[in-house]
Parts: structure tokens; sequence; C-alpha cells
């Protein structure tokens, strides 16, 4: 399984009272992690007025864990590390005590409040003695710092605050934190403590994927309208090879392969272009006018049927109409006096006949 190599550093709050805020299960859990994932640099972000040394020492027992593991420990104090703060920023490798331009730290000599007889307080100063001595082990690493025993002893007694230029000249500071640094000193708070070893995991994974092997290709077949079988690797496309047997020995002649879906050209064994099928449906639309046209006749027919049994109607209609007209008029004239005495109108015999009729 390949395995990516990332130079990287893991940054660990020490905020807050140490103790209580800061507590050793939690920053020792992250240094354990952080050797574990074998990063290169940790670095501690200090910002505390100090708490419980005992606490303190379990965290200083882990950095030397880390620095055994060969990690670079790197300690910042951007505004104030007091007491086992101070303590803390003390212990990274040499030349890595970093300090703002306006960080300060304060140390003292180990402090408890004890309640007790005279034994019992005689033994509790006995293990501050012992306490503070081997904090001061940890203090006086740096040749420099050694130098100035003496001034920084005295400081101590006081609980004087060390600004940063006196930390840099007694040997309690190695230099100054980057100004660039500075400024993205609290915009990178939601970064910092990350656990990266999901994310390697992951990598390592991806990896394993990504051989050094060159990536399998599936050899294809295009069959043409006339039958003709196309052979060639991936899909077909500009530029592949295509061959005419399955072994793929042999080129593939040039000219114009049409199958279902496209026209294909080759050239010199390979596709020089291809196209997608034009289909005619003229046929299609000829037949599709034909028959809207068919249609329209035949309802033109229908109309003009339709328009001579209306004309038929209507002159049927009139025929009687005048029929029956006629008949009112004829009715309705006077008698003529020119007739013979005793001859009858025309329309009298009628309607006497007519009633005969009747009547029989």
């Amino acid at each position: 399984m390949s395995t990516f190599t990332i130079n990287m550093e893991q940054t660990i709050l020490i905020h807050g009272e140490i103790g209580w805020e800061v507590t050793a299960s939690a920053v020792n859990a992250q240094i354990d992690q952080a050797i574990a994932d074998g990063v290169e640099k940790i670095i501690f972000d200090i910002e505390t007025f100090g708490g419980d040394v005992f606490t303190g020492r379990s965290i200083l027992g882990r950095i030397d864990k880390a620095k055994a593991a060969g990690i670079t420990i790197e300690t910042n104090v951007f505004s104030y590390a007091y007491s086992m703060g101070a303590v803390i920023f003390e212990s990274a490798t040499a030349g890595y005590r970093k300090i703002g331009e306006f960080g300060e730290i304060m140390l003292h000599a180990a402090l408890s409040g004890v309640m007790g007889n005279a034994d019992e307080m005689r033994k509790a100063a006995e293990q501050l003695d012992e306490v503070t001595a081997n904090l001061k082990v940890v203090i006086f690493r740096d040749e420099n710092a050694k130098a100035n025993e003496a001034e920084i002893l005295e400081l101590m007694s006081k609980e004087s605050m060390i600004n940063a230029s006196d930390a840099l000249r007694l040997g309690l500071a190695d230099g100054f934190i980057e100004k660039a640094k500075a400024v993205a000193h609290y915009k990178k708070e939601k970064f910092i403590n990350m656990n990266f070893k999901p994310i390697l995991d992951k990598l390592d994974a991806l990896a394993s994927m990504f051989k050094n092997e060159a990536p399998t290709i599936v050899n294809e077949v295009t069959e043409t309208k006339e039958g003709v079988k196309i052979y060639h690797s991936g899909a077909a496309a500009v530029g592949v090879a295509v061959f005419s047997d399955e072994a793929m020995a042999t080129p593939l002649a040039d000219g114009v392969y049409t199958t279902e879906k496209n026209v294909i050209e080759v050239t010199e064994g390979s596709i020089s272009s291809i196209t997608d099928v034009q289909v005619d449906d003229s046929a299609e639309k000829i037949a599709n006018l034909q028959a809207e046209i068919d249609a329209l006749k035949a309802e033109k027919e229908a109309l003009n049927n339709a328009k001579v049994a209306a004309e038929n109607k209507v002159t049927s209609i009139e025929t009687e109409f005048n029929e029956v007209k006629n008949m009112v008029v004829t009715m309705s004239k006077p008698e003529r006096n020119d007739k013979a005495e005793g001859e009858l109108p025309k329309w009298k015999v009628d309607m006497m006949n007519r009633k005969k009729y009747e009547l029989s």
C-alpha cells in the first residue's frame, strides 16, 4: 500500500486554568495522538495564569515522551504564561521558545495551602522544595538562563512579571513569534487540535486504488448496418485505432462505415471522424401530409353534400308554400256575373265534389 508522507505540525492549546480548564488527560491524549500520527512538530499555544502543579508535571512528562519520539516541541506565548504555564513554556526544544512582542511570563516557587500539625507542614514544605527543584531543572536547561540564574531566582522570589525583551535577555525565551503568525493566531483556533489520522487513513485507502499499473481498457466491437465488425479499445472516438479482426492485428480498411447511430470515417487505421446518422423521414412526412389532405377532402365533400341537401329542402318547402299560397288566392276571388244563369262557379263544384267523396 502506498503511504502519503505529510510534513505537518499539530497545535495544542493551553488556555485557561491548568488542572481545571486544562486537564492532563485531555492534553496528554492529544500528545499521544500526535506521536501515533507521526507529526514532526507539536506547538503549544499557551495563555494561562497557571494552576495545579501536578497536572503541569504530568503534561511535562508527556512532552518529554514526544521529544524522545523525535518530535520538535515549540511553545508560543502571545500574551501571558504565568506560574505552571511559564514552566511548560520553558519545556520546549532548544531554540523553540517563542514569545509575542507584548507577551510576558511569570515564574515562582511552588505554592501550596496546607493545614495540619508541624510534622505535616514540614512534610508539605519538603514536597514543595522537591517540586520547585524539579521545575528549576526545566527552567535552567538553557545555558543562557543558567548564566542568569541568580537574577531569575530573585525574580521568581518576587513573583515578578518578565516582559518579552527581558525573557530574551535572560535566556527564558529564544525569539519573537513571527508577526504574520501572530496576526493569524486568533483566526486559526478552530483548526487546531485537528486529528489528522482519519484523513491519512482515507488517503492511504485512496492510494491503494491507484497502483503503478496501466489502466485496463476493455476491447469493444461495433457492427455496421452491412454486418462489418469494427474492433477497437474503449469507446469509438476520433483518433481511436480500429481493426478488422478480434485480435486487433489487422487495421480496418479506409472508408466510411455506417452503424445504427453513427457514420464512422476511417483513415490510416484510425477513426478520423464520427457523426450521428441523419435520419431521412421525408417519406413519413409526405404520408402524414397526404393523410391530412385526404381528411380535408372528405370533410369538404361532406359539407357539399349537406349543402345540396339543404338546398333541395329549401326548394321543396318553397314549392309547397307556393301551392298553398295559390290555393288561398283562388278561394278568395269574388264570383263573376258573366256565368250563365244556374251555372255554379268551379270552386263550388270542386268543393261539392270533395264533400261528396267524403260522405261516401
